[in-house]
């Protein structure tokens, strides 16, 4: 079944460039991630694979020793990233004697034997964001954070600033300047702006319409775009002092999973896709924008639901979760351009 399901997914992305393939499991795929053209990884649940060819293979992966000591429990992967060829770093909820602690793990060589990194109380952790000099890890929910400014060396607390509020995703065109977003204290969508590298922040303009941000892309100082947890997609051209709204082709119930933008002005954003939209074959799943979100190509539709989207560069993208159906499997999806 998954083959057949798979080759009529490849058909009706293709003519979009992208590609469906079949990584072997029968559940939605919840996340992706890439350090190069060759070399990812992707993961559901306890199950984590690896990829060495672009994403064509998945390798399943196991966790047989945290720390030199073997493991009894379970492992709930919840965001991982690459930051070498093999060396893997993962957030987590580790089942030991029956409770579950979230923690950040660590394997160099790509392996079973990990270890435990974990810089300080985790909480309900959210996502493990790697920039290239940047390491952040949004924990308790997004109300606490720590970052690492030298490769996961060594951690700090990091505060948002004056305001109360939940930190979602975070984004840094450059070194210094950065921005947060989330949710305030009073259930308003929220962002920070930082121009010391994240040592302090500072509240921006609410914005209107919207409650909660989960996703934001910032490919210059000047240019962003942030996504509403209904759906909602907002631009700002000044760096933040003021946002417009951008039309999508995406309903107001679609939750949007994946957001990323270049400065020629070109992106791709993804959504999940309801049940019964997805079962009627007209819903949007990943939509491409060349001039900055004032129009849209419709790239991947119909019944497939995505989780998660990484692009390494404008000609190399990856995309991964499930149908939205009784009937479950994986989906992969990989974008390549000749652009």
């Amino acid at each position: 079944m998954r083959g057949i399901l798979t080759w009529i997914l490849t058909i009706v992305a293709a003519g979009a460039e992208w590609a469906g393939v079949d990584v072997g499991h029968k559940e939605t795929l919840s996340g992706v991630h890439f350090y190069d053209t060759e070399n990812g990884a992707c993961w559901s649940g306890m199950f984590l694979w690896q990829t060495s060819d672009g994403g064509v293979s998945w390798n399943k992966l196991s966790v047989a020793t945290v720390d030199g000591k073997g493991l009894t429990g379970e492992v709930h992967w919840v965001s991982v990233r690459l930051v070498g060829p093999s060396e893997m770093w993962a957030l987590a909820g580790l089942k030991r004697e029956g409770e579950t602690k979230h923690a950040v793990l660590r394997s160099r060589d790509g392996e079973s034997a990990w270890r435990d990194e974990t810089p300080g109380d985790l909480g309900a952790s959210v996502r493990l964001i790697v920039r290239e000099s940047q390491w952040w890890i949004l924990a308790n929910g997004g109300s606490s954070a720590y970052v690492s400014r030298n490769k996961g060396r060594a951690w700090e607390r990091a505060h948002w600033g004056s305001s109360d509020g939940v930190v979602r995703d975070v984004g840094f065109p450059s070194e210094q300047l950065g921005f947060a977003v989330g949710q305030s204290a009073d259930n308003g969508a929220r962002v920070w702006k930082t121009e010391d590298g994240g040592k302090s922040w500072h509240d921006l303009a609410a914005l209107e319409g919207a409650r909660d941000l989960l996703r934001c892309s910032f490919p210059s100082a000047q240019h962003g775009w942030v996504a509403a947890e209904e759906g909602q997609l907002f631009r700002t051209q000044n760096g933040g002092a003021s946002w417009e709204k951008i039309k999508t082709p995406f309903r107001t119930n679609q939750r949007i999973t994946g957001l990323t933008f270049f400065p020629s002005g070109k992106g791709f954003v993804s959504a999940r896709v309801p049940f019964i939209q997805g079962r009627l074959g007209a819903e949007v799943a990943i939509a491409h924008t060349a001039d900055g979100g004032k129009t849209w190509t419709p790239q991947v539709k119909g019944w497939k639901s995505i989780e998660d989207m990484f692009f390494l560069d404008p000609g190399h993208g990856w995309a991964c979760g499930g149908n939205p159906g009784w009937i479950s499997y994986g989906i992969m999806l990989l974008f390549v351009s000749e652009e």
